[in-house]
């Protein structure tokens, strides 16, 4: 017997003793008035042990008829409660529908049936509303089912739950769900992040240079016509323009315009090339706007970072950024070379301060370093070491081209115990040490990348394009992207860093080595003050001829060299793509000195060539201008320049790197 009717049974025992016993103990009272001769008290008790008696018959003869009243009571309120229940369920005005486990539809109510517009939908999947409603991800959490969906050109809030209910004699359960239609409140929020408001800072990227060759008659009439420009594009937005100086304007405009301008490319990029007559110099623009500030402050700075990221990159190109997030549109044409060098010197002033301020100084370069990360580092160290503050070089594993240029400092006093591997870097680390990162400005691309976070005062000396994850919070950055080379860079500051200070034979050679090796010999990325740097570099003693020979390759070498290169592949006519054997020494380089002849092949715009290094594949990216290879390999999470770029693919196959080559290159030919 459970537990609530042996209670039951128990109260009913004890109300059947009470009624007895009232009747007996009256009746009593009798008996003994009657005994000791009161009448009245006599009489009195026979009276009330006949009127319990009477009332203890008529209770017993009309209990089954009130249980029987009773229980016809209940059951008309419960049939009343369940109709009501049904009616309020039926007509409710949200759309309702109960589901079995298998996403089947069990019942349904009116509303419901008007939301699918028609009848036989008893038995169909609710999947068909929307693929959001699979029951596997509705059953993650029972007692609350909340899904948005989008059904209808309407937006509605699913809330629902899983009820137990009883089918058949066993426990079962079905979805309970209803549809509150939020298109509404989905429509505000729409419009409210169209209507809100972007930040656009504009700067002209090389005024200067290219209003040189202008007439100052004409030179208004065109700086007149590039204002008009910029209004007419604010303008087509019905936005609040400004112009702050003579190469610099702010754009305010509602986000709803952003979406056109991207799928647009920003066409303003293309139409400032087009306003002055000389196109051998043409005008060329950056643009960094801010969108999704949780308050205007927010998109200002946004704006002026993404801004800074579009110079970084070689300007030319439009830059938006949402949140920690970067959007790169353009960016096609080579970096405008600057022919002031003031930025070589204030930094090189204010390096020597940091210097100065320092336990120790660690130069250190990207991973595998080669001659133009190593030579930058040499060429610093050379005007570095004559302070008291100690200073070494970070170095690892180098390529084989490397050590040849390490063997000639190996008998030379001044360089003993200048490298370091990480591991002792690490170990010597002070509080106080400065870190130069020089040829990347990417921590996960430097030597030693926990030197990078470990240190407070972090200076970066880099000429590639500027990526999306650059360190962040460097004390004193030296970023330009038309150098040639990091090389180039450190000769051009030498002689603010220590005018007395002379270049030795070997120090010269690491530098011009490294300015040769990333311009493929005066080839790419080369201005006029590459070639001055080289000519200082020449005069301090250079031997051209000793520099050749840190490039020469055994015949083994040049033989695998040729097989890659005749087992290369053509795709979209002008592009060449081949594997190098991660088996052959040095395939790294290999790879890269391919992937240059290459373009010497006729027709060939751009040459890609591929090989496995551990879990990477390592890419190898060059062009003739054509074709922005840097473009096309930060697809795949790599950069550079416009005409040589590099990355590198984890965890797949060179096939599958080859298809993801291909898919990038698609993505960026057809913008």
């Amino acid at each position: 017997m459970k537990p609530q009717n042996k209670k039951r049974s128990k109260t009913q025992l004890i109300r059947l003793i009470l009624a007895s016993v009232a009747p007996l103990m009256t009746a009593a009272i009798a008996v003994w008035g009657f005994v000791e001769g009161d009448v009245y008290q006599a009489v009195l008790a026979t009276l009330s042990t006949l009127f319990l008696f009477t009332c203890f018959w008529l209770s017993m003869r009309l209990r089954p008829r009130q249980q029987a009243e009773m229980e016809r009571l209940i059951e008309e309120k419960t049939l009343e409660a369940a109709t009501t229940s049904r009616e309020a369920v039926l007509q409710l005005s949200l759309p309702t529908v109960c589901v079995d486990l298998n996403g089947a539809i069990e019942w349904y109510n009116k509303r419901f049936s008007d939301l699918l517009g028609g009848s036989g939908i008893k038995g169909r999947l609710v999947t068909e509303i929307s693929e959001e409603l699979e029951v596997s991800r509705m059953i993650e959490n029972k007692s609350n089912i909340s899904i948005k969906i989008s059904f209808a050109d309407r937006f509605y809030l699913v809330l629902g739950n899983v009820v137990k209910v009883l089918r058949d004699g066993a426990d079962d359960y079905t979805i309970v769900l209803f549809f509150l239609d939020v298109t509404a409140y989905e429509d505000i929020v729409t419009r409210y992040r169209a209507e809100r408001l972007c930040v656009s800072n504009l700067m002209l990227d090389n005024y200067d240079e290219a209003f040189s060759k202008v007439p100052d008659a004409e030179r208004g009439h065109y700086v007149a016509q590039v204002d008009r420009h910029v209004a007419e594009w604010a303008a087509s937005a019905h936005g609040i323009f400004r112009k702050l100086e003579r190469d610099r304007y702010l754009f305010l405009f509602e986000q709803e315009n952003l979406t056109r301008f991207e799928e647009e490319k920003f066409g303003l990029l293309e139409s400032i090339k087009e306003i002055l007559p000389d196109k051998s110099t043409p005008l060329t623009m950056s643009i960094g706007v801010g969108a999704d500030g949780e308050h205007f402050i927010d998109s200002a700075a946004s704006a002026k970072s993404a801004l800074d990221m579009a110079l970084g990159r070689g300007g030319d190109q439009a830059v938006v950024k949402r949140g920690d997030a970067f959007e790169f549109f353009g960016g096609k044409s080579m970096a405008v070379e600057k022919a002031s060098r003031v930025k070589a010197r204030v930094i090189a002033y204010a390096l020597r301060e940091l210097v100065r301020g320092a336990d120790q100084v660690y130069l250190m370069g990207h991973k595998n370093g080669d001659l133009d990360s190593v030579g930058a580092s040499i060429g610093l160290f050379s005007a570095l070491s004559g302070d008291s503050i100690p200073c070494h070089i970070v170095l690892d594993e180098v390529h084989d081209t490397v050590n040849r240029l390490l063997d000639r400092f190996a008998e030379n006093p001044k360089y003993h115990n200048v490298f370091l591997s990480s591991d002792t870097a690490i170990e010597q680390m002070t509080p106080n040490t400065l870190v130069i990162l020089l040829d990347t400005h990417r921590a996960s691309y430097a030597e030693c990348a926990q030197l990078v976070e470990n240190s407070k005062h972090v200076v970066i000396i880099d000429h590639h394009r500027k990526s999306a994850d650059f360190v962040q919070n460097a004390v004193l950055v030296y970023h330009e992207p038309y150098a040639s080379s990091a090389c180039e860079m450190i000769t051009e500051m030498l002689a603010y860093l220590d005018p007395n200070r002379t270049l030795e034979k070997m120090e010269a050679e690491a530098l011009y080595a490294g300015i040769a090796m990333d311009t493929k010999n005066f080839t790419f990325q080369t201005g006029v003050r590459t070639f001055e740097t080289a000519s200082v570099l020449r005069k301090a003693g250079v031997d051209t001829i000793g520099v050749k020979k840190l490039f020469q390759n055994d015949l083994y070498t040049y033989v695998k060299k040729s097989q890659v290169i005749g087992s290369s592949v053509i795709y979209r006519k002008h592009i060449a793509i081949a594997t190098c054997d991660d088996q052959l020494y040095d395939a790294q380089i290999l790879s890269a000195q391919v992937a240059d002849e290459m373009l010497s092949v006729t027709d060939i715009t751009a040459s890609f060539v591929l090989t496995r290094a551990e879990n990477l594949v390592m890419i190898s990216a060059r062009s003739l201008g054509e074709i922005n290879v840097q473009l096309i390999m930060e697809k795949l999470g790599g950069g550079g320049h416009l005409n040589v770029a590099g990355a590198q693919l984890k965890d797949c196959t060179e096939a599958e790197a080859i298809e993801q080559l291909k898919a990038a290159i698609d993505s960026v030919l057809d913008q």
